[in-house]
This record gives structure tokens, C-alpha cells and sequence, in this order.
């Protein structure tokens, strides 16, 4: 198996205007659920790499804690099927010989409560993901907006933790976003996010076989994911929304003194859609729905 077949998991478990008014913003009145469902298709500067699909689909649902004025909470989950779109070879005997192929489901679940106002919103979020032949990646942090007329300003930040995996180690995430609404049910949002997960390297790890983590060192993984996507309302009596996107990354290996570092960038397009049950535009969704998928975790 090619080195960027084998980064596709790692780079899978570790993955988002003027001129409209000002919409209402505060607590949550009641029950509210979002639905979504996505295509994404990523590139590797490489040049042994491969195109890597992903399809998903996921929800969440989101309520007000009665007894605490301006709390709620909110809970996450999200199917992934991910694949390259090549295959293995075999020889007689059965054996792979090529083993370029890959395919892999990844599960996430996650759990945030918050504080709702009329001029923003902010809390604290966990969340595990899961890959098949990974591992796991989880994520605990804070993240906050405020609403500025027809622009939504948002941060987040927190910590990371995997296992299971060649790069199994610890970090941290930062990021930053701006949404603004170019009509009520048009939102175009510029991100970026930084990630670094430090790990030791594991018997047979990729991409350097054999190699003890006492032998060569702890590894750095940092990750920088440059967003842009834009979503619209079709209808607010059949609230169903489309989007698509863009996100370009950096990935920067930084290696302990016997490996030499291995960078690389990927550039993934998406399209998708979302259902937002009950009335209202997209912008009143957005403040005063479910969360933004965005500021929950480290992509």
C-alpha cells in the first residue's frame, strides 16, 4: 500500500456577504433537529496519491435545560464511508501484491452544551471519531460566536487525544471563522483551523516500518485547513438547504532526528444538503437552531 493510501485514514479521522438584516438570536424554545448529508472528494499533491471519496450522513438534535434560563445541549452523530477507488492485486497463492486499495467507516458522536443570548452563543464540546484499521481521534474544547448584524463571528479551541493508530499521541486545536449572509437564506463562510497532534512511532508505523518510538523519536502532525463554503435556504416552507465547499490543508510531519519530515497538502471539494425542520430563514436556523458543525470539533 502506498504511503498516501495510508495517510488517507489519518487524513479522513482528522476533517467549512453583506447586506441582509439582523436576525433574532436567543435561547432555544424547544425541540430542533438538522439532518445532513454530504460528498467530498479529496486530492494529494503526491505523486503516488489518489483520489479519496467520502459520503456521510448525520444529524443532531438540540434542546433548552428548563431549569437553567439560557442553557441547552446539544448531541452529534455522523456515518462516513470513505474509499480511493483503486484495487489490490493478487497473486496465485491468494496473496496481495498491490495493495493499493483502501475503505474505511468511521462513526462520530459527540455532545455539547451551551449558553444562548441575543447576541451570541458559547459552551464546551466533546466529541469521539472512530475509523475502522485506525483507531480513534476524540476532541474536548470551547467555542463561541457573536452576531454582528448580517456577519456571525466564531472561535473555537480545545484539545485532542488518539489511539489505536500509528500516530496515536496528544494535542491541541485553534481556530477561527466568519459567516456572513448575503441574503437571509445565503450564507457564505471563510475558515481556518490549526491542529497538532505530538505522537511516538509505533512498531511498523507508517510510514517508516520498523522503527521504535525510543529509536526515532516523537513526531509532530500539524494540520492547516483553509474553508470556504456557501449554503442556501431553497425554501423556508420546504427547508431543505444545499452547499458546497472548498477546503485546502497543509499537512506537516515533523520527524525525530533518524526520518526526515514528510509534508504534503490536500485540496477537498464537497457538496451537500441539510434539513432544517420548522419555519424561518437561514440565518434564523443558524442562530437559533442547532450549532454550526464547524465549531464542535478540529477540522
Amino acid at each position: 500500500m502506498s504511503r498516501t493510501t495510508k495517510l488517507m485514514g489519518t487524513a479522513c479521522i482528522l476533517a467549512s456577504a453583506l447586506g441582509a438584516g439582523p436576525a433574532a438570536a436567543a435561547s432555544l424554545t424547544g425541540f430542533t433537529t438538522m439532518v445532513d448529508t454530504h460528498y467530498s472528494r479529496t486530492t494529494f499533491n503526491d505523486t503516488d496519491g489518489a483520489d479519496f471519496n467520502t459520503w456521510s450522513l448525520g444529524g443532531s438534535i438540540a434542546m433548552p435545560i428548563d431549569e437553567v434560563p439560557n442553557l441547552n445541549w446539544q448531541i452529534d452523530a455522523s456515518y462516513a464511508h470513505s474509499w480511493n477507488g483503486k484495487d489490490n492485486t493478487f497473486d496465485t497463492d491468494g496473496n496481495c501484491i498491490v495493495c493499493d486499495a483502501f475503505s474505511a467507516e468511521t462513526w462520530n458522536f459527540g455532545f455539547s452544551p451551551f449558553w444562548a443570548g441575543e447576541n451570541g452563543r458559547f459552551g464546551i464540546n466533546v466529541n469521539y471519531n472512530t475509523q475502522t484499521h485506525w483507531g480513534y481521534l476524540w476532541n474536548g474544547g470551547a467555542f463561541a460566536e457573536w452576531y454582528f448584524g448580517p456577519l456571525t463571528a466564531q472561535l473555537k479551541a480545545g484539545w485532542l487525544g488518539s489511539g489505536g493508530t500509528p500516530i496515536g499521541g496528544h494535542g491541541n486545536y485553534v481556530g477561527g471563522a466568519i459567516t456572513g449572509y448575503a441574503l437571509p437564506n445565503l450564507s457564505i463562510t471563510g475558515s481556518f483551523t490549526w491542529s497538532s497532534i505530538i505522537t511516538g512511532a509505533s512498531l511498523e508505523s507508517t510510514p517508516f516500518p520498523s522503527c521504535m518510538a525510543q529509536v526515532c523519536g516523537r513526531r509532530g502532525w500539524n494540520q492547516k485547513n483553509y474553508g470556504i463554503q456557501a449554503e442556501f435556504l431553497v425554501s423556508e416552507s420546504l427547508p431543505i438547504s444545499v452547499y458546497g465547499g472548498f477546503v485546502y490543508t497543509q499537512y506537516t510531519v515533523t520527524d525525530g532526528p533518524l526520518v526526515s519530515g514528510d509534508d504534503f497538502n490536500a485540496s477537498t471539494f464537497m457538496v451537500g444538503a441539510r434539513f432544517y425542520p420548522g419555519q424561518g430563514s437561514l440565518m434564523n436556523k443558524h442562530r437559533d437552531g442547532n450549532l454550526f458543525g464547524w465549531l464542535r470539533g478540529p477540522n
